[in-house]
């Protein structure tokens, strides 16, 4: 009898770590929307490349054109944000750890949203009076900054999340040129 209690004691010590008690299907939706909002927030920052890449050297045509590609690639990514913040609601997160990721992970993506249409939707618009590029031209490190800034913060409150659940993210995959 002994034998098997301290049998039964000595596997409570060695057994493997509980797996969450969170439903496969609602870990890799978790995993499904962290990798669409990846996505869409790597279409920004390539936008992004492009309009900081241009905004000295390419003439006004063209820096009005890569404003306009990051505006459409801001756009989308708010969608995205505002499509998936029911599904990291906090309340749904299967322990406290992963709640408070939660939070913080819901309250970046609101920050995001903001920044968003400050820096991108309404500061770096791809039309306005005047002479417009010169205008992006002035603006754009301000807005450009404070937006990659924000989108810093987005990925470390999705990472910390996607930990906190037990997800390992895929890596990125190399993309042709475009």
């Amino acid at each position: 009898m002994r034998t098997g209690i301290v049998a039964v004691m000595l596997f409570g010590l060695v057994a493997p770590p509980i797996r969450s008690q969170e439903p496969d299907s609602t870990v890799a939706t978790y995993e499904r929307t962290l990798i669409l909002l990846r996505d869409s927030t790597v279409r920004v920052r390539s936008a992004l490349q492009q309009f900081q890449r241009d905004l000295q050297l390419a003439g006004s045509q063209t820096v009005i054109n890569r404003a306009g590609r990051l505006n459409d690639a801001c756009r989308a990514l708010r969608r995205s944000l505002e499509a998936a913040r029911p599904v990291f609601r906090p309340a749904r997160a299967p322990h406290d750890r992963a709640r408070t990721a939660s939070q913080e992970l819901v309250s970046e993506m609101g920050v995001l949203e903001t920044a968003l249409g400050t820096h991108c939707l309404d500061g770096l618009p791809d039309s306005g009076p005047g002479i417009w590029a010169d205008s992006l031209k002035a603006w754009g490190p301000f807005h450009s900054a404070n937006l990659q800034r924000q989108l810093a913060a987005y990925d470390g409150a999705a990472a910390a999340f996607a930990r906190a659940v037990g997800i390992r993210l895929p890596p990125l995959q190399p993309r042709g040129p475009s």
